[in-house]
């Protein structure tokens, strides 16, 4: 029933958007390429729905559905991100000190 061009097209519009609002720019900036993003998500959908592909009722729930698998996406590579930046510095750390135990350098030698 819901339309998986609606779910795909919202999913990439929240997970860009996600990024944008993290990585890039200043706040006018970040709203213009929010705005851009809703815009381009939009007009896909309803050309969907003026060629008569989907029901009014299945690209909403497509959006739906798709908005909150973007959340859910953007949230979970933080996480992730999170956990893998924590693991490396863990690494490295442990490399410094093994070669300052062992004589093998001074630790700014990596």
């Amino acid at each position: 029933m819901p339309s998986e061009h609606a779910a795909f097209v919202f999913f990439l519009t929240v997970h860009l958007g996600h990024r944008i609002e993290h990585d890039w720019g200043s706040t006018s900036q970040k709203l213009l390429e929010w705005l851009f993003l809703l815009t381009w998500g939009s007009t896909l959908i309803s050309v969907r729905y003026a060629f008569g592909a989907h029901s009014l009722q299945q690209l909403v729930a497509g959006a739906v559905i798709g908005s909150l698998a973007g959340i859910t996406w953007s949230r979970l590579e933080v996480t992730v991100q999170d956990l893998l930046l924590r693991g490396q510095r863990f690494t490295d750390a442990s490399r410094r000190c093994v070669r300052l135990l062992y004589g093998m350098g001074t630790p700014h030698n990596d």
